[in-house]
């Protein structure tokens, strides 16, 4: 097919050959109807908003045909449906996909999620130093699937201890 007969396809939609013996003898379009017995040939472009998606051919076998407007008219009110029908497919492919990749991208943020909690679990202490006089204890539950707080304590001399409490937000 020539460029120009895919722009043909593209803008007006129609490409007819009512006689395939008219074509040039060194045509493709020629050479594949006659090993096909096919006679006219109508190819009607599958469009979306202009650009050519696909080609639908209707074929006359054995003798010519000329294709009259009303079954031009038919054939276009046809090829728009089967259009929209594959646009629509084509969509809904993409949207499983994109679904998917969501479906993959939330899986992994909750497993980092996960991962952040058990590290800021870690930073929680649990277990502090005894004294006489003074008790410690920690309690700790974020409000959500993880929390910004941090506690650690160290202590520099056995009557003595620092405790380090942070808490983080956005």
């Amino acid at each position: 097919m020539l460029p120009e007969d895919v722009g043909i396809l593209a803008n007006k939609g129609f490409l007819i050959y009512p006689d395939i013996e008219t074509l040039p003898k060194e045509s493709w379009i020629r050479e594949m109807s006659e090993v096909n017995q096919i006679r006219s040939l109508m190819l009607v472009g599958l469009k979306n908003e202009g650009n050519l998606i696909g080609i639908l051919a209707f074929v006359k076998l054995y003798e010519t045909f000329d294709w009259p407007e009303s079954s031009q008219n038919l054939v276009g009110l046809a090829v728009d449906i089967i259009s929209q029908g594959i646009l629509r497919a084509r969509n809904e492919i993409n949207l499983k996909n994109k679904e998917k990749a969501l479906k993959e991208y939330y899986s992994e943020i909750k497993s980092d999620l996960q991962l952040a909690k058990l590290t800021q679990d870690a930073w929680i202490m649990q277990a502090f130093p005894k004294y006489d006089t003074l008790q410690f204890h920690s309690f700790f539950v974020p409000i959500g699937d993880i929390g910004g707080d941090l506690i650690l304590y160290n202590v520099p001399k056995s009557d003595f201890i620092d405790i380090l409490y942070g808490d983080i937000s956005v």
